[in-house]
């Protein structure tokens, strides 16, 4: 898979919305179910309820948004840069050309989320939860992914730019194709199935070789 096309978001000129009247936003938001061309910076407001609004050309940039729930929203060329999302709820949540730049998701619930155009680059996603998520265009660069669950993922467009997926699970997850051979995948769960057409490095073959109960001599 290549690496998505996304949007320039500097071409933006999003409305900026300061800390001391988020508030006003939020319930305006809350009422007409949009969040449209808004840039939120330094917010801090954990625990948040922003489930079922629909996102559109926004920046939201280091914000902490932990625990706060977006479940059914929908994001639309959207970034999140130096945000901390740790123990946020994405549940059901789709995602178009959307970048998540430099993030903390560590335990961020993302499951059965729909994915085009998406991009993680540089963000720790530990214990994340992918699981029964559909992959229409979803890459990661240089990203810690380590224990997080990426199960039962549909979609062909999956794509890993050296990261560390060390104990991933990618169980019931078709791999054909996509290319881990610059990753660290130390300890990551796969099935026989799963793993055929990966295309891996000839040392990461010999450790996956041992899952299929192989014995290599040398």
């Amino acid at each position: 898979m290549l690496k998505p096309a996304l949007p320039d978001f500097t071409s933006f000129q999003p409305i900026s919305v300061e800390p001391e009247s988020f508030d006003s936003f939020l319930k305006n938001a809350l009422e007409d179910g949009d969040v449209w061309n808004t840039q939120l910076s330094r917010l801090s407001q954990p625990q948040l309820a922003l489930a079922g609004l629909d996102w559109k050309e926004c920046l939201l940039e280091n914000c902490r948004l932990t625990g706060s729930s977006f479940q059914r929203s929908s994001f639309d060329q959207v970034l999140f840069k130096n945000c901390d999302l740790s123990g946020a709820k994405f549940t059901d949540c789709v995602f178009n050309k959307v970048v998540f730049e430099g993030c903390k998701l560590t335990g961020t619930l993302l499951f059965a989320a729909a994915f085009h155009q998406t991009i993680f680059t540089d963000c720790v996603a530990e214990y994340a939860t992918f699981t029964k998520a559909r992959a229409k265009g979803l890459w990661f660069e240089a990203c810690t992914l380590t224990d997080a669950r990426l199960d039962e993922l549909s979609g062909k467009a999956l794509g890993f730019d050296s990261c560390n997926l060390s104990r991933v699970s990618f169980q019931h997850t078709p791999l054909a194709g996509v290319d881990v051979s610059n990753s660290d995948i130390a300890g990551s769960l796969f099935t026989e199935k799963e793993l055929r057409g990966l295309k891996v490095s000839p040392m990461q073959a010999c450790e996956l070789a041992k899952l299929l109960g192989i014995v290599i001599s040398y």
